[in-house]
């Protein structure tokens, strides 16, 4: 990490109060969400923090920096925007299998004083409950339009947040989901 990062340089993120935080975690690279993320990050006065971190800790999910880091390609022109050649140091040592102390899940590391995965690292959650939540709200009535008002989201990231390839998803637009409360008349924020 240079050595001007600090824990406190999140707090300067351009994507820290961003209303569609889940942009950062399209699932191609180059789709129109993914592009959004990228142009924020590229204005971002924090990026280099950023991309550091993510190159010492070797975290490969989502866009950071402005690069798609689960693809290969991407996290190649991350180190090269980094002027790093080869593997980060977590990549250099030896992996081991380690439990989240936040979710209860096995994850490979090599990072021997890791406690958390990948995801609860970044703030997600499982899907699969909120993927549910939509569906029970879409057989009520609701029209995806209607669901992106009531959660403060574009409409068509409200639909990518169902698609069966999306593995997580961030904990506060899970909470926004499981805010909203059908009555036998209507659909309220709780």
């Amino acid at each position: 990490m240079t050595e001007h990062a600090t824990s406190d340089w999140r707090h300067k993120a351009s994507c820290r109060n961003d209303p569609d935080l889940d942009c950062w975690f399209a699932s191609a690279p180059n789709n129109t969400r993914a592009q959004y993320a990228k142009a924020v990050c590229g204005r971002c006065p924090v990026r280099l923090d950023c991309a550091d971190e993510a190159f010492a800790e070797s975290v490969r999910g989502g866009i950071i920096a402005g690069f798609h880091t689960e693809f290969q390609d991407e996290w190649d022109a991350l180190c090269e925007w980094l002027g790093r050649v080869g593997a980060s140091p977590a990549r250099q040592s030896a992996r081991r299998t380690a439990t989240c102390s936040q979710c209860g899940k096995a994850f490979v590391t090599k990072q021997s004083e890791a406690t958390r995965c990948g995801p609860c690292k970044q703030g997600l959650v499982d899907a699969g409950p909120s993927k549910k939540r939509l569906h029970e709200l879409r057989a009520l009535g609701l029209k995806w339009r209607e669901l992106g008002e009531l959660l403060g989201m574009r409409e068509n990231s409200v639909q990518t947040i169902v698609d069966p390839k999306r593995p997580y998803v961030l904990r506060e637009t899970e909470a926004k989901i499981f805010a909203i409360a059908p009555t036998a008349s209507a659909v309220k924020v709780a």
